[in-house]
């Protein structure tokens, strides 16, 4: 059955949602005033202004590229609130982009029945939900970059290289995390596509200088290179319980900050051992770089047993987010809306062996538990739902970065070449 057979006689239902979707966006647009969009605006208006766009930001610091204050520089001379909805509406369009791409990859494989198929569509809307909502509540950029990731990623694997490059290279110019696609590039042969993406990326860091000039735009690009600068103190350990990277998490157990160090929470303990500076960015670096390479291993796993390239891409653009959320520093909480996609393969790889009625391992019966109480936990995990003290815990103990590493070993087991060999003869 088509999926568009499901939606058939429910043309008003979709009316509805899309003009309370319509409702929502211009109630956020109307009573958010202090969300990240207006950074991004006010950094525009002053880049076209000829101000410095990394200072005198009344709203928070500006951290991205000249270019990105270029393209939205249009904005400027809307209303603000007509600014803020259709920054909105793009992040949605995005966002039905993302849900359409990870539907293909799902229907086009061994395609759902209708039951099956309205339970992963209930995991993935109310794993979502949370996740959308802070995004869409702090105006940040997540979504857009995990819809340029992910979108490049399946127009190059079409053969559209030239398109891929151009998603790509607008995507690391705002914001350096999806430059780890090039490497993934590289280990699938993707040259031109990776050339393409250099070329169009020296393109995004020239452009600005037709407006401001070149030697304002030199000046913009340094005072950039040295805000967002990863080598930073301040983005070695991070002491913030609200981060989910690995420079956040460690620390948080191995180490001892020199000012306010957060190692107790309402009499509750999580310092393991206090290790030293030198010795745990070491630390650090290694796993950073263990991460990396084992990114290959996923692309070249299986790879002569092949059957299905549609699973295979939905299953490695997965490890490629949660490595992304793992190894790069500074990712809040917001930004584990790039979790969804992981979560979608695993919630789909679990749900057609059941509607196979496969008899599984025990190892698949423990993986499908893990995840499922992940996930529910994942998704209840906003302080209107379990309250601030339960939020507090968890985040105390760094549960969202744990669940990222914990679902690292999912997907290392449950890879598409076993649901292959389990479902051969029960599709």
């Amino acid at each position: 059955m088509q999926i568009a057979d499901y939606f058939k006689g429910k043309k008003l239902v979709q009316l509805v949602l899309l003009l309370l979707l319509i409702a929502f966006m211009i109630s956020k647009a109307v009573f958010l005033k202090s969300n990240d969009i207006n950074v991004y605006l006010f950094a525009a208006e002053s880049y076209l202004n000829g101000a410095n766009i990394y200072t005198n930001n009344p709203f928070n610091f500006y951290l991205y590229s000249p270019f990105f204050a270029l393209i939205l520089s249009p904005l400027t001379f809307l209303p603000n609130v007509v600014a803020v909805f259709l920054w909105l509406a793009l992040n949605f369009f995005c966002l039905w982009r993302i849900f359409v791409i990870i539907r293909d990859l799902a229907m086009m494989h061994l395609p759902l029945d209708k039951k099956h198929y309205r339970w992963w569509m209930a995991g993935i809307i109310i794993l979502s939900i949370g996740f959308v909502n802070h995004n869409v509540n702090l105006g940040q950029i997540t979504i857009l970059i995990l819809w340029l990731t992910v979108e490049a990623i399946v127009q190059v694997n079409k053969g559209n290289n030239y398109k891929a490059a151009a998603l790509l290279a607008i995507g690391i110019n705002i914001k350096i995390i999806p430059f780890i696609v090039i490497g993934y590039w590289f280990l699938h042969g993707k040259f031109k596509a990776i050339a393409a993406t250099f070329l169009l990326l020296g393109l995004t860091f020239v452009l600005p200088a037709l407006y401001s000039g070149w030697e304002r735009n030199a000046e913009l690009h340094s005072t950039w290179a040295e805000t967002i600068n990863p080598n930073r103190e301040k983005y070695a350990f991070e002491n913030n319980d609200g981060c989910v990277s690995l420079n956040a998490i460690l620390p948080a157990y191995f180490y001892t900050f020199p000012e306010k160090d957060i190692s107790e929470w309402n009499g509750f303990e999580r310092k393991i051992y206090s290790l030293d500076y030198d010795t745990l960015k070491n630390i650090l670096q290694f796993l950073r770089i263990f991460f990396l390479l084992s990114v290959a291993v996923i692309v070249f796993y299986k790879a002569a047993h092949r059957r299905n390239n549609f699973l295979y891409q939905w299953w490695e653009i997965s490890y490629l987010l949660l490595v992304s959320l793992i190894i790069f520093p500074h990712q809040m909480k917001y930004t584990m809306l790039y979790f969804v996609p992981v979560a979608a393969y695993v919630l789909y790889y679990f749900l057609r062996m059941h509607q196979s009625k496969i008899s599984v391992t025990i190892g698949h019966k423990i993986a499908c538990i893990v995840s499922v109480v992940l996930i529910v936990i994942l998704s209840i995990m906003g302080r209107d739902i379990i309250g601030r003290t339960a939020v507090d815990f968890l985040d105390f103990y760094g549960f969202m970065g744990f669940s990222n590493l914990t679902f690292i070993a999912i997907l290392y087991y449950c890879t598409p070449y076993r649901f292959n060999k389990l479902t051969i003869g029960k599709t």
